[in-house]
């Protein structure tokens, strides 16, 4: 079953490889890992930093980004300054005409009571009884960056929570991912943002080790699956479509991803 609510959405990526936003605007993507951590209370993830490698990849294949032009940037377990700094670095790059990509696979998780709940990404060197203070909180450091970034148009692909809860204390019905500024900010700003799963799922691998079904059919569907109905683009829509049916599918209905913009 496909996920409701199409619209229209802007182009991302041209089978053809020309940019959508003309041929002398540019993509600028940056692509982050974290599969370690130097916190042994925190489960490691390797399939997030082989995710994000078949991500990078899959950009330069395309001719989307290119690490040797400057415009693709691959973050492997980096530390919270590292973290902080690359996206701070990201959002200050290219021009009006330009557009930009982010990339997360690894932890994720949402901290504090309401009305303070934040979204935060793990770093390497995290501290589980510290994640407050040794982690990147959506809500103050990536969102007044992502605010001011200079393209036309922004989107954010978040494959997070592969193995549950960082904090396995939280009750179960506690979200793992607070959904709400991604909801926000969506609509205060040109952005999209597909996300692996819903806020209380987690996100399945397909084999221990091998990364998750989310990204195995983003790239799929970047390389062409998702160009449902034969044209020479491929559409924001089409490829949410695509990666919704075939991760929904192969989880038996246990992983369902979401998209707001």
């Amino acid at each position: 079953m496909r996920a409701k609510g199409k619209g229209k959405f802007i182009l991302i990526l041209l089978v053809v490889l020309a940019c959508t936003l003309g041929m002398g605007a540019k993509t600028y993507a940056l692509v982050i890992g974290v599969g370690e951590f130097l916190d042994v209370g925190i489960p490691e993830l390797p399939g997030a930093e082989k995710d994000a490698q078949l991500f990078a990849r899959t950009l330069e294949e395309l001719g989307v980004a290119s690490e040797g032009q400057g415009t693709l940037k691959l973050l492997l377990n980096p530390s919270l300054g590292e973290l902080i700094g690359e996206i701070a670095r990201w959002s200050k790059q290219g021009g009006e005409e330009d557009s930009h990509l982010f990339f997360y696979a690894g932890h994720a998780e949402t901290l504090g009571e309401e009305p303070n709940k934040k979204t935060a990404f793990i770093p390497k060197d995290a501290v589980k009884s510290l994640l407050g203070m040794t982690s990147v909180t959506f809500e103050t450091h990536v969102i007044p960056l992502l605010k001011n970034i200079p393209g036309k148009q922004t989107t954010l692909f978040i494959d997070a929570c592969y193995s549950g809860s960082v904090i396995k204390e939280r009750p179960v019905y506690d979200p793992k991912i607070e959904m709400g500024p991604f909801k926000i900010l969506a609509q205060q700003k040109n952005l999209q943002v597909l996300v692996s799963s819903r806020g209380d799922e987690t996100s399945k691998e397909r084999m221990e080790g091998e990364g998750g079904y989310f990204t195995h059919y983003l790239v799929m569907g970047m390389k062409g699956e998702a160009n449902t109905n034969g044209d020479t683009e491929i559409q924001l829509g089409e490829l949410r479509d695509y990666v919704y049916d075939r991760v929904v599918e192969q989880t038996q209905d246990k992983q369902h991803p979401d998209s707001f913009g």
